[in-house]
């Protein structure tokens, strides 16, 4: 098992300097990287150049598509991820299900069927 860190919007690894600068000044052996591709691209990085120069420091990997109108919101009002976040950030991703799924309790708006 490898401890990953999750970089996340408004936290203290956001940027791709503060993602680059952990990684630099941090042991592969106890610490690397769970690349989240939309709290990346919030923070203004570039996943592929992260994957190319510390790929082998990437242990998980959370995809997300973020709306490249929303990231142009965010930077113009230099609005913080907790006040964006009342509206959608993340490109939705189709849902393929009909019903709720019995196991999650908390399906999404509580809807029977998804669409």
């Amino acid at each position: 098992m490898r401890l990953v860190i999750h970089p996340h919007a408004d936290s203290h690894i956001q940027t791709q300097p503060e993602i680059e600068r952990l990684l630099n000044e941090s042991d592969g052996r106890y610490t690397n990287l769970c690349l989240d591709t939309g709290h990346v691209a919030y923070g203004g990085g570039d996943n592929l150049d992260l994957i190319r120069r510390f790929g082998e420091r990437v242990g998980y990997v959370h995809i997300k598509q973020m709306d490249p109108a929303v990231l142009a919101q965010v930077a113009a009002e230099d609005l913080s991820f907790g006040r964006r976040s009342s509206g959608a950030c993340a490109c939705r991703r189709p849902r393929v299900c009909r019903t709720r799924p019995t196991w999650w309790p908390n399906w999404p708006g509580s809807a029977p069927s998804c669409s």
